[in-house]
């Protein structure tokens, strides 16, 4: 066969691309935004991510509960995968190696999302399993603080905002300055005002924070406005995405990557 094009490969990339993951993936729940990423909200209202990263001729893809509950974490893919890359250097190959991670998106990744269908099951694996987190302590306690507030553990909430401060506490003097981690204190400041006010304070801030990380992607229906008249009305201290901006840019330890 005779060598493709840049431009010729990639207008077959794309003619496979559609015709075989993008039915399929509406079929299994998720809607596409932009080339190669497919999120949806489950029966439980985590947000799932799948997203397709090519490199030259090879394909993989990665998958991950996002916390889109916490502001500082709604881009973060660490509870998650990636699979290993396919080669499609070829129209033949290229067919062969997209169909091959359509199956392992439906025999691994769908059943992976499911299980954490199951709270109780996401609790134990996820959200209380030391083992599972190759981010900073800070970070661990702050997505506990989070997921916590999202599920309506109150009693939970304040020890792990507690442990937050606690980590802060222990960073150099130099480091405390790092404007990410003054954006952490922030956010948990906010939360622990929620919680002081009350469950139901705290019930519609989760619901903002969900509302103003989907309205970021352009995803808010996916809430169908349950929390547009929160955001509207209610002045918040979390930060915005050029302080966001610069917590993930600083490339701190192990949070190396993210969904954009």
């Amino acid at each position: 066969m005779e060598e493709l094009s840049t431009k010729e490969y990639n207008e077959l990339y794309k003619k496979y691309f559609k015709e075989i993951f993008n039915k399929p993936m509406k079929d299994f729940g998720y809607k596409k935004k932009g080339t190669g990423k497919f999120f949806k909200l489950n029966k439980l209202g985590l947000f799932e991510y799948i997203g397709f990263f090519r490199y030259y001729h090879e394909l993989r893809i990665e998958y991950a509960i996002i916390p889109i509950y916490s502001y500082i974490m709604k881009n973060d893919i660490g509870n998650g995968s990636e699979t290993e890359f396919v080669d499609l250097d070829g129209e033949e190959k290229m067919e062969k190696g997209m169909k091959s991670i359509l199956e392992e998106i439906k025999n691994k990744i769908i059943p992976w999302f499911k299980k954490y269908e199951d709270l109780d099951v996401f609790f134990e694996e996820v959200v209380e399993n030391d083992r599972k987190y190759f981010w900073p302590d800070i970070y661990k306690y702050l997505f506990r603080a989070t997921t916590f507030a999202k599920f309506k553990r109150y009693s939970k909430i304040q020890e792990n905002i507690d442990k937050v401060r606690e980590e802060y506490n222990k960073l150099p003097d130099e480091e405390k300055a790092y404007d990410f981690y003054n954006v952490i204190l922030k956010e948990v400041d906010e939360l622990e005002e929620k919680l002081k006010e009350g469950e139901e304070s705290v019930e519609k801030h989760i619901e903002a924070m969900e509302y103003k990380s989907l309205l970021d992607r352009k995803m808010e229906k996916l809430l169908k406005n349950k929390s547009k008249r929160i955001c509207g009305n209610e002045k918040s201290s979390t930060p915005n995405s050029t302080e966001v901006k610069i917590m993930i840019d600083h490339g701190k330890g192990d949070l190396k990557r993210g969904v954009y």
